[in-house]
């Protein structure tokens, strides 16, 4: 994963002409809100924007390099290393927000639960895309979880909340490219159903060897 952004927009009109008055007759109160862009008809306007933002950090052991390049590589697992990392800013599906709004205003449950899958090939996400239908990308599932890892996140602070402290790890099991990821209620890997919250991918596809382990982290930010 976001930050709700409110931005208040006043219109000003230009002056109103008032049946009986002249111009230098108008009242100085109605001037005044004239001037203030209050007058009558003036309409408020409020976008929210929001904003998920994904951390990927690929930790690779297989090799048995060290994590300092300058320390002599050693075999064995636990010399791990930060392959790459990588930031992105989600795409929200149109059916996630519906979900968001749904549940907040309470006009239907919320989710149960939120779930993390990988996108495997092509890397286009679209406003228009739902878990049974999504032209632009498709799932990778080459990794040993069980299911889609489950996005676990911590209780808000700040106008923020995260998974940080129960960071989304997928148990790389084969030579593969990742192009992203997803958000879904489904936790079933390769799952048609459930609801699209959105995604996000690489500006580059990522290789991936067996034996990696692919940390993401959520962060959903509210102001």
């Amino acid at each position: 994963m976001k930050r709700f952004l409110i931005l208040l927009a006043l219109c000003l009109c230009g002056s109103v002409a008032i049946p009986g008055f002249s111009q230098a007759q108008v009242p100085q109160r109605s001037k005044l809100a004239a001037a203030a862009g209050i007058e009558a008809g003036a309409q408020a306007a409020a976008t929210t924007h929001i904003t998920d933002h994904q951390h990927f950090e690929l930790r690779r052991c297989s090799d048995g390099l060290w994590e300092n390049a300058s320390r002599p590589p050693l075999a064995g697992p636990y010399h791990c290393w930060t392959a790459w990392t990588e930031d992105l800013i989600n795409t929200n599906a149109t059916g996630g927000l519906n979900a968001l709004l749904n549940c907040w205003w309470g006009a239907s449950s919320c989710p149960a639960n939120w779930y993390i899958g990988l996108v495997g090939s092509s890397d286009t996400f679209a406003a228009g895309d739902t878990m049974s239908s999504h032209s632009g990308w498709t799932e990778n599932a080459t990794y040993s979880n069980a299911t889609r890892p489950a996005l676990t996140i911590g209780a808000a602070s700040a106008g923020s909340t995260s998974n940080s402290a129960s960071v989304a790890a997928f148990n790389i099991n084969g030579t593969t490219t990742i192009y992203g990821a997803f958000l879904a209620t489904n936790s079933t890997i390769n799952g048609t159903t459930g609801t699209l919250w959105g995604g996000a991918t690489f500006a580059s596809s990522r290789a991936v060897l067996s034996g990696d382990t692919l940390n993401v982290t959520i962060t959903l930010t509210a102001s």
